[in-house]
């Protein structure tokens, strides 16, 4: 892809930025169905992570790079979401 080493690195901290949407993850899990947030961490995981697999694979032409920041930032904000769904949901006890 011809990137540079500040660039990689910047890619690295759009994927891990995701831990700064923790908040609005856990706002929505208090409006929404735990279904609806799984919904959301799915399309997520399915967008972020289908568009850099077409990448690497060079199934599609490399993206421009803030295309790629999206990309990865998606992907993994995507398990946020599922973490949210997961973790947090109370199973009823009887």
């Amino acid at each position: 892809m011809d990137l540079t080493q500040l660039q990689l690195s910047n890619l690295s901290v759009a994927k891990d930025v995701e831990k700064a949407f923790d908040i609005i993850a856990g706002i929505v899990f208090d409006k929404l169905p735990t279904s609806v947030i799984l919904l959301i961490g799915l399309i997520e995981g399915l967008i972020g992570y289908s568009a850099q697999l077409l990448v690497v694979s060079k199934t599609v032409a490399p993206l421009s790079y803030w295309q790629m920041c999206v990309f990865l930032c998606m992907g993994g904000n995507s398990t946020t979401w599922m973490n949210m769904a997961v973790l947090v949901t109370e199973f009823p006890t009887e």
